[in-house]
């Protein structure tokens, strides 16, 4: 990520449910920095933080990337 000029930005979240991610995603937007992706520890988190982004307006994958690393059967 460096060569690229790019510095990573790590949060940590201590719970694994969507609310956290939720609650995480909508403070890292609030801080103004610009952001290109996102890692979420489980699919859990994830769903949170795709909450946060569509109330943001900003669409997966176009505006932003996310990833989660467990893998929840779609509902």
């Amino acid at each position: 990520m460096e060569k690229a000029g790019l510095t990573p930005r790590l949060s940590q979240i201590h719970s694994d449910d969507r609310q956290s991610g939720y609650l995480a995603m909508r403070s890292i937007l609030s801080s103004g920095e610009p952001i290109t992706a996102v890692f979420a520890g489980s699919d859990q988190i994830a769903r949170g933080v795709y909450e946060a982004l569509a109330q943001a307006r900003l669409r997966i994958p176009e505006d932003i990337s996310v990833a989660g690393l467990t893998t929840l059967k779609a509902p």
